[in-house]
């Protein structure tokens, strides 16, 4: 059997609302940090192998 499920709005093409604006988050000396966060998640999500880094 195969379920077929929509693709969740976090999974979906960003349509709506601005870009995020690191400056304006609170705690600006986390700046760095977060971006590197949020560019190796970037990294690991975009791998042919992501789904299968999770078992």
């Amino acid at each position: 059997m195969l379920i077929l499920l929509p693709p969740s709005e976090t999974k979906a093409t960003r349509t709506r609302g601005a870009p995020l604006r690191w400056e304006r988050l609170s705690a600006a000396g986390l700046t760095t940090a977060r971006q590197q966060v949020a560019d190796a998640l970037r990294d690991v999500s975009a791998a042919a192998d992501a789904p299968a880094r999770w078992v």
